[in-house]
Protein backbone atom coordinates (compact mmCIF):
# COMPACT_ATOMS: atom_id res chain seq x y z
CA UNK A 1 0.00 0.00 0.00
CA UNK A 2 2.85 2.31 0.86
CA UNK A 3 4.53 1.44 -2.43
CA UNK A 4 1.35 2.25 -4.29
CA UNK A 5 0.99 5.59 -2.49
CA UNK A 6 4.61 6.37 -3.18
CA UNK A 7 4.16 5.56 -6.89
CA UNK A 8 1.09 7.76 -7.07
CA UNK A 9 2.98 10.57 -5.36
CA UNK A 10 5.85 10.20 -7.83
CA UNK A 11 3.43 10.33 -10.77
CA UNK A 12 1.88 13.50 -9.40
CA UNK A 13 5.31 15.05 -8.98
CA UNK A 14 6.22 14.10 -12.56
CA UNK A 15 2.98 15.61 -13.89
CA UNK A 16 3.64 18.77 -11.89
CA UNK A 17 7.17 18.86 -13.29
CA UNK A 18 5.84 18.50 -16.84
CA UNK A 19 3.27 21.19 -16.20
CA UNK A 20 5.97 23.46 -14.81
CA UNK A 21 8.15 22.75 -17.85
CA UNK A 22 5.24 23.45 -20.18
CA UNK A 23 4.59 26.74 -18.45
CA UNK A 24 8.28 27.55 -18.56
CA UNK A 25 8.49 26.72 -22.26
CA UNK A 26 5.39 28.76 -23.08
CA UNK A 27 6.65 31.63 -20.99
CA UNK A 28 10.01 31.43 -22.74
CA UNK A 29 8.56 31.36 -26.29
CA UNK A 30 5.79 33.91 -25.75
CA UNK A 31 7.89 37.09 -26.27
CA UNK A 32 8.99 35.88 -29.73
CA UNK A 33 5.46 35.01 -30.72
CA UNK A 34 4.25 38.39 -29.63
CA UNK A 35 7.09 40.06 -31.49
CA UNK A 36 6.24 38.23 -34.72
CA UNK A 37 2.57 39.01 -34.27
CA UNK A 38 3.33 42.70 -33.80
CA UNK A 39 5.53 42.71 -36.91
CA UNK A 40 2.77 41.08 -38.99
CA UNK A 41 0.20 43.54 -37.66
CA UNK A 42 2.55 46.43 -38.44
CA UNK A 43 3.13 45.18 -42.00
CA UNK A 44 -0.61 44.80 -42.59
CA UNK A 45 -1.22 48.27 -41.17
CA UNK A 46 1.41 49.80 -43.47
CA UNK A 47 -0.09 47.97 -46.46
CA UNK A 48 -3.55 49.28 -45.62
CA UNK A 49 -2.18 52.77 -45.08
CA UNK A 50 -0.37 52.68 -48.43
CA UNK A 51 -3.49 51.44 -50.23
CA UNK A 52 -5.61 54.12 -48.60
CA UNK A 53 -3.07 56.77 -49.51
CA UNK A 54 -3.02 55.66 -53.15
CA UNK A 55 -6.81 55.61 -53.39
CA UNK A 56 -7.04 58.94 -51.62
CA UNK A 57 -4.60 60.61 -53.97
CA UNK A 58 -6.07 59.04 -57.11
CA UNK A 59 -9.79 59.15 -56.44
CA UNK A 60 -10.34 61.58 -53.58
CA UNK A 61 -9.60 65.28 -53.73
CA UNK A 62 -6.09 66.03 -52.44
CA UNK A 63 -5.71 68.88 -49.96
CA UNK A 64 -6.46 72.30 -51.52
CA UNK A 65 -6.66 70.85 -55.03
CA UNK A 66 -9.59 71.15 -57.46
CA UNK A 67 -7.90 69.73 -60.53
CA UNK A 68 -4.69 67.92 -61.38
CA UNK A 69 -2.88 67.38 -64.70
CA UNK A 70 0.00 65.01 -64.11
CA UNK A 71 1.94 66.54 -61.21
CA UNK A 72 0.53 70.02 -61.82
CA UNK A 73 -2.18 70.97 -59.33
CA UNK A 74 -4.79 73.70 -59.52
CA UNK A 75 -5.62 75.13 -56.11
CA UNK A 76 -9.17 75.71 -54.92
CA UNK A 77 -8.63 79.48 -55.03
CA UNK A 78 -7.30 79.41 -58.61
CA UNK A 79 -10.18 77.20 -59.70
CA UNK A 80 -12.81 79.43 -58.07
CA UNK A 81 -11.41 82.55 -59.74
CA UNK A 82 -11.93 81.06 -63.20
CA UNK A 83 -15.25 79.46 -62.24
CA UNK A 84 -16.63 82.88 -61.28
CA UNK A 85 -15.74 84.26 -64.71
CA UNK A 86 -17.87 81.69 -66.54
CA UNK A 87 -21.03 83.39 -67.76
CA UNK A 88 -23.09 80.25 -68.25
CA UNK A 89 -25.68 80.01 -65.48
CA UNK A 90 -25.77 76.22 -65.48
CA UNK A 91 -23.49 75.03 -62.68
CA UNK A 92 -22.52 71.80 -64.42
CA UNK A 93 -21.60 73.68 -67.60
CA UNK A 94 -19.54 76.19 -65.63
CA UNK A 95 -17.60 73.38 -63.98
CA UNK A 96 -17.11 71.64 -67.34
CA UNK A 97 -15.80 74.84 -68.96
CA UNK A 98 -13.52 75.56 -66.01
CA UNK A 99 -12.12 72.04 -66.16
CA UNK A 100 -11.48 72.47 -69.88
CA UNK A 101 -9.80 75.84 -69.40
CA UNK A 102 -7.27 74.55 -66.89
CA UNK A 103 -6.66 71.22 -68.63
CA UNK A 104 -6.14 72.80 -72.05
CA UNK A 105 -3.92 75.65 -70.90
CA UNK A 106 -1.71 73.30 -68.87
CA UNK A 107 -1.37 70.73 -71.67
CA UNK A 108 -0.61 73.34 -74.36
CA UNK A 109 1.79 75.41 -72.24
CA UNK A 110 3.71 72.26 -71.30
CA UNK A 111 3.84 71.35 -75.01
CA UNK A 112 5.22 74.80 -75.77
CA UNK A 113 7.98 74.22 -73.23
CA UNK A 114 8.78 70.86 -74.84
CA UNK A 115 9.23 72.66 -78.18
CA UNK A 116 11.64 75.13 -76.59
CA UNK A 117 9.24 78.07 -76.68
CA UNK A 118 9.82 80.70 -73.99
CA UNK A 119 8.25 84.03 -73.07
CA UNK A 120 9.63 87.19 -71.54
CA UNK A 121 8.36 88.83 -68.35
CA UNK A 122 6.78 91.56 -70.44
CA UNK A 123 4.98 89.04 -72.64
CA UNK A 124 3.32 87.13 -69.82
CA UNK A 125 2.52 90.21 -67.74
CA UNK A 126 0.33 91.52 -70.56
CA UNK A 127 -1.97 88.51 -70.11
CA UNK A 128 -5.06 89.07 -68.00
CA UNK A 129 -5.18 85.75 -66.14
CA UNK A 130 -5.67 84.91 -62.46
CA UNK A 131 -2.00 85.09 -61.46
CA UNK A 132 1.52 85.16 -62.89
CA UNK A 133 1.62 81.37 -63.21
CA UNK A 134 -1.32 81.36 -65.59
CA UNK A 135 -0.23 84.62 -67.22
CA UNK A 136 2.91 82.74 -68.25
CA UNK A 137 0.93 79.70 -69.37
CA UNK A 138 -1.45 81.84 -71.45
CA UNK A 139 1.51 83.63 -73.04
CA UNK A 140 3.12 80.28 -73.87
CA UNK A 141 -0.07 79.05 -75.54
CA UNK A 142 -0.38 82.27 -77.54
CA UNK A 143 3.23 81.98 -78.66
CA UNK A 144 2.72 78.30 -79.55
CA UNK A 145 -0.18 79.27 -81.82
CA UNK A 146 1.95 81.99 -83.40
CA UNK A 147 4.80 79.52 -83.86
CA UNK A 148 2.49 77.16 -85.77
CA UNK A 149 1.17 79.99 -87.95
CA UNK A 150 4.67 81.15 -88.89
CA UNK A 151 5.80 77.63 -89.72
CA UNK A 152 2.64 76.59 -91.60
CA UNK A 153 4.31 76.21 -94.98
CA UNK A 154 1.86 75.44 -97.79
CA UNK A 155 3.27 74.63 -101.22
CA UNK A 156 1.60 74.29 -104.61
CA UNK A 157 2.37 70.57 -104.50
CA UNK A 158 0.41 70.25 -101.24
CA UNK A 159 -2.53 72.11 -102.77
CA UNK A 160 -2.54 69.91 -105.88
CA UNK A 161 -2.33 66.73 -103.81
CA UNK A 162 -5.21 67.90 -101.60
CA UNK A 163 -7.30 68.72 -104.69
CA UNK A 164 -6.74 65.29 -106.23
CA UNK A 165 -7.89 63.60 -103.03
CA UNK A 166 -10.95 65.78 -102.47
CA UNK A 167 -11.97 67.15 -105.88
CA UNK A 168 -15.25 65.20 -105.77
CA UNK A 169 -16.52 67.63 -103.15
CA UNK A 170 -15.76 70.68 -105.28
CA UNK A 171 -18.67 70.74 -107.69
CA UNK A 172 -21.23 73.19 -109.02
CA UNK A 173 -24.43 72.85 -106.99
CA UNK A 174 -26.61 73.37 -110.07
CA UNK A 175 -25.21 70.35 -111.93
CA UNK A 176 -28.38 68.82 -113.41
CA UNK A 177 -29.64 65.21 -113.53
CA UNK A 178 -32.69 63.48 -115.05
CA UNK A 179 -34.29 60.48 -113.39
CA UNK A 180 -37.46 58.41 -112.97
CA UNK A 181 -39.11 58.09 -109.58
CA UNK A 182 -41.05 55.01 -108.43
CA UNK A 183 -42.90 53.76 -105.36
CA UNK A 184 -43.20 49.98 -104.86
CA UNK A 185 -43.67 47.29 -102.23
CA UNK A 186 -40.25 45.82 -102.98
CA UNK A 187 -36.99 47.26 -104.24
CA UNK A 188 -36.35 46.96 -107.96
CA UNK A 189 -33.39 44.77 -108.91
CA UNK A 190 -30.53 46.35 -110.85
CA UNK A 191 -31.20 44.26 -113.98
CA UNK A 192 -34.94 44.88 -114.11
CA UNK A 193 -36.21 46.00 -117.53
CA UNK A 194 -38.67 48.87 -117.38
CA UNK A 195 -40.28 50.70 -120.29
CA UNK A 196 -39.36 54.15 -119.06
CA UNK A 197 -41.18 55.84 -121.96
CA UNK A 198 -44.45 55.07 -120.16
CA UNK A 199 -43.45 57.19 -117.18
CA UNK A 200 -42.78 60.85 -116.58
CA UNK A 201 -39.19 61.92 -116.26
CA UNK A 202 -38.10 64.20 -113.42
CA UNK A 203 -35.06 66.42 -113.08
CA UNK A 204 -33.09 67.94 -110.26
CA UNK A 205 -29.71 69.33 -109.34
CA UNK A 206 -26.98 67.51 -107.49
CA UNK A 207 -27.90 69.71 -104.56
CA UNK A 208 -31.41 68.18 -104.67
CA UNK A 209 -29.96 64.66 -104.83
CA UNK A 210 -27.78 65.38 -101.81
CA UNK A 211 -30.97 65.66 -99.75
CA UNK A 212 -31.45 61.94 -100.42
CA UNK A 213 -27.86 61.10 -99.55
CA UNK A 214 -26.67 60.82 -103.17
CA UNK A 215 -23.41 62.77 -103.34
CA UNK A 216 -21.84 61.15 -106.41
CA UNK A 217 -24.67 60.15 -108.77
CA UNK A 218 -24.08 57.40 -111.33
CA UNK A 219 -26.08 56.89 -114.51
CA UNK A 220 -28.32 53.83 -115.02
CA UNK A 221 -28.40 52.97 -111.35
CA UNK A 222 -31.19 52.52 -108.80
CA UNK A 223 -31.13 54.56 -105.60
CA UNK A 224 -33.46 53.90 -102.67
CA UNK A 225 -34.28 57.25 -101.14
CA UNK A 226 -36.96 56.27 -98.60
CA UNK A 227 -38.57 53.18 -97.03
CA UNK A 228 -41.28 54.71 -94.85
CA UNK A 229 -44.67 52.94 -94.50
CA UNK A 230 -43.14 49.72 -95.87
CA UNK A 231 -42.92 51.38 -99.28
CA UNK A 232 -39.75 51.66 -101.34
CA UNK A 233 -39.26 55.05 -102.97
CA UNK A 234 -36.58 54.76 -105.60
CA UNK A 235 -35.12 56.81 -108.40
CA UNK A 236 -33.31 55.66 -111.51
CA UNK A 237 -30.86 58.18 -112.93
CA UNK A 238 -30.71 58.19 -116.73
CA UNK A 239 -28.95 61.39 -117.69
CA UNK A 240 -26.80 64.21 -116.37
CA UNK A 241 -23.32 64.96 -115.14
CA UNK A 242 -21.57 66.76 -112.31
CA UNK A 243 -19.65 69.89 -113.18
CA UNK A 244 -16.53 70.06 -111.01
CA UNK A 245 -14.68 73.21 -110.10
CA UNK A 246 -11.15 73.53 -111.40
CA UNK A 247 -8.06 73.68 -109.22
CA UNK A 248 -7.67 77.36 -110.06
CA UNK A 249 -11.21 78.05 -108.82
CA UNK A 250 -10.70 76.34 -105.46
CA UNK A 251 -6.98 76.95 -104.85
CA UNK A 252 -7.50 79.67 -102.24
CA UNK A 253 -10.14 77.60 -100.44
CA UNK A 254 -7.79 74.61 -100.31
CA UNK A 255 -4.96 76.81 -99.06
CA UNK A 256 -7.18 78.03 -96.22
CA UNK A 257 -8.13 74.45 -95.33
CA UNK A 258 -4.48 73.37 -95.24
CA UNK A 259 -3.60 76.38 -93.08
CA UNK A 260 -6.29 75.42 -90.57
CA UNK A 261 -4.97 71.85 -90.53
CA UNK A 262 -1.44 73.04 -89.79
CA UNK A 263 -2.49 75.45 -87.03
CA UNK A 264 -5.77 74.73 -85.26
CA UNK A 265 -5.60 71.11 -86.37
CA UNK A 266 -2.18 70.68 -84.76
CA UNK A 267 -3.43 72.35 -81.56
CA UNK A 268 -6.25 69.80 -81.40
CA UNK A 269 -3.73 67.03 -81.97
CA UNK A 270 -1.59 68.32 -79.08
CA UNK A 271 -4.67 68.36 -76.84
CA UNK A 272 -5.67 64.83 -77.86
CA UNK A 273 -2.16 63.58 -77.09
CA UNK A 274 -2.12 65.46 -73.77
CA UNK A 275 -5.44 64.05 -72.57
CA UNK A 276 -4.07 60.57 -73.32
CA UNK A 277 -0.61 61.21 -71.86
CA UNK A 278 -1.39 62.86 -68.52
CA UNK A 279 -3.10 61.41 -65.48
CA UNK A 280 -5.89 63.97 -65.09
CA UNK A 281 -8.00 64.28 -61.95
CA UNK A 282 -11.13 66.42 -61.51
CA UNK A 283 -12.27 66.93 -57.91
CA UNK A 284 -15.27 69.24 -58.24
Amino acid sequence: MDDKNKKTENNLQNEQFLNINDITLVSYKNPNRRRYTLIIILILFMALLTTYGFLHIKYISPINTSLKVGNIKVTNNEYDMILEKMENENVDDKIMLTNKYFTDIIILSEKAKELGITVTDEEFRTQNQINDIYNERAALVKKLEKHLEINAEITDEMIEEYYEKTKNVYYVDESNYEYYAFVSDNPFPENMNIEFDKYNKSSGTIKDLLKYGIDQPELNKWYTIDTDDNKYRQIYIVNGNTIYLTLTQVKDSIKDSLFVQKTKGVIQQFLFEGYSKYDIGYYR
